[in-house]
């Protein structure tokens, strides 16, 4: 599952006056929306990735006006904002990312008519009411970014100030969340955490960091681990990212497996990172999900168990002194909860994507399920290709019931909170992925970046009921069986 993203261009037709080959003048013109509304848009939904030192691999920073009018480090021929009105209308691979909600129509109208009136650059940089101010009312900071804080400690939030707003009064002091470090209390009931980190040697324990400079614009790199809990019995109880350089981890998943698979103890590098069941993810906005209080998450053990830490590095914008230290840390308990809950694989296996065209392919999972099944969470997966992940309950009395039903992007994965919806005995589900090959050639299945899948990893318990008799992919833990050639956690017809 190595994947990559490269954004497709297609310029508005919005453009206006402004040059792609030089500059817009930094004289005020007077008409249209102003930089500094622009600018207010800007710290309300993009600053906290694109700031002055962009984060999680944002390849430039949209922080001031020079930043805008300068060229795009993807396309050359563009300056920053030209892309940066294409992509907030990208309804594929849209900016923001999810979770974060896209502009309004109104702050879109804000950019649209300032590159119409020329992208011109204010009076005051700063937009202050200093020189004349600019717009009234267009004051307000950036929100500043709270620090990254050591797992377990709570990490300061980070704060900017605002800008004044000439006649509209000064803008308010902008509020950053919490650092990546996810601060705060473990569940009372956890007896032990363990890190599982990004590293440079592929040696058990090594604490050197990896290095990311010098290996290309963006790629993942698999880090594998013999679970430190042993045989142990035990259940996971939470996750919480470590985030080490945050200029350049784009996001991260952690994968577990019974069967071996995937690479030893401390590897670096490997082809099978993403052999098994997902686990954990993170990407930015998109914390580890927090797991009902009575229900524990079954994870690998055993002498031939495995997980494996996948993370995706973006560094677009070039560092030369990136190195890494990023990844996850578990929580266990030895005192189950109530509830054990397996990480399902709910989607189809079977896919063949033409050349030049889109796809839709479906999966049925009609589960042996006697007693009723609890889905907590659930998280779709594709790769770079696909663009759109549907999940359907399909009622035993006809009725259907979404829970999922949005644009995907392989860049930006989300995992998702359900309310506890139950299956009962007669329901199916069907999940649905649809694909964009813009490539020349036909992709099929595989965990290669040039492969396709089509998934919904669903959290459930009972862990043994959401599974077809049918079989499905084999060597996954819990659920139909263990070890190789097992029906594992797999519902797909």
């Amino acid at each position: 599952m190595q994947k990559s993203q490269w954004i497709v261009v297609v310029v508005a037709g919005l453009l206006g006056a402004c040059s792609t080959k030089s500059p817009p003048s930094a004289a005020n013109s007077g008409g249209g929306a102003d930089y500094c509304a622009v600018k207010t848009v800007l710290a309300n939904h993009c600053t906290s990735c694109h700031g002055a030192q962009p984060i999680a691999g944002a390849p430039m920073s949209l922080a001031s006006w020079n930043d805008l009018v300068a060229p795009a480090k993807t396309q050359r021929s563009l300056h920053v904002f030209q892309l940066m009105q294409t992509r907030v209308r990208d309804d594929a691979r849209p900016m923001p990312q999810a979770p974060f909600p896209r502009l309004m129509a109104d702050e879109m109208a804000t950019i649209d008519s300032w590159v119409a009136g020329g992208a011109q650059a204010p009076v005051d940089p700063t937009c202050s009411a200093a020189n004349g101010g600019n717009t009234a009312g267009n004051g307000g900071g950036s929100a500043g970014n709270g620090g990254a804080g050591a797992a377990g400690d709570t990490a300061a939030a980070g704060t900017g100030a605002g800008g004044s707003g000439g006649a509209g009064g000064a803008g308010a002091a902008g509020t950053g969340a919490a650092g990546s470090g996810a601060g705060g209390d473990w569940p009372a009931d956890c007896d032990e955490h363990y890190k599982l980190l990004a590293h440079g040697a592929s040696t058990p324990g090594d604490t050197t960091k990896f290095p990311v400079s010098g290996k290309g614009a963006e790629y993942y790199q698999c880090f594998y681990f013999k679970p430190p809990w042993g045989t142990d019995q035990v259940q996971a109880v939470a996750f919480r990212p470590i985030i080490d350089d945050t200029r350049v981890v784009h996001h991260w998943i952690l994968y577990g497996n019974d069967s071996g698979n995937g690479g030893s103890d401390g590897q670096v590098g490997g082809t099978g990172c993403a052999t098994g069941a997902f686990l954990a993810g993170w990407a930015p906005g998109n914390e580890p999900k927090s797991l009902p209080a009575d229900v524990g998450l079954q994870i690998p053990t055993g002498a031939s168990a495995m997980l494996g830490l996948q993370v995706h590095y973006n560094n677009t914008a070039g560092y030369t002194d990136s190195s890494d230290a990023s990844g996850v840390e578990i929580c266990v308990t030895h005192h189950p909860r109530t509830n054990t809950a397996a990480v399902h694989w709910l989607g189809n296996p079977l896919i063949s994507l033409p050349p030049h065209q889109t796809t839709t392919v479906t999966g049925q999972c009609t589960p042996k399920a006697t007693t009723p099944v609890h889905i907590v969470m659930q998280s779709p997966h594709m790769h770079k290709l696909g663009v759109h992940a549907t999940l359907i309950i399909n009622r035993k009395d006809g009725s259907k019931q979404t829970l999922q039903d949005a644009p995907f992007d392989f860049a930006n994965q989300q995992q998702y909170q359900v309310p506890d919806v139950i299956i009962n005995a007669g329901d199916t589900l069907t999940t649905t992925c649809q694909y964009n090959n813009t490539t020349d050639s036909t992709v099929t299945f595989g965990e290669n970046t040039e492969n396709e899948m089509c998934f919904n990893f669903v959290v459930a318990w009972p862990l043994d009921q959401l599974v077809s008799a049918s079989g499905g992919l084999g060597g996954f833990f819990g659920g139909g069986g263990t070890g190789a050639g097992a029906s594992g956690n797999a519902c797909m017809q």
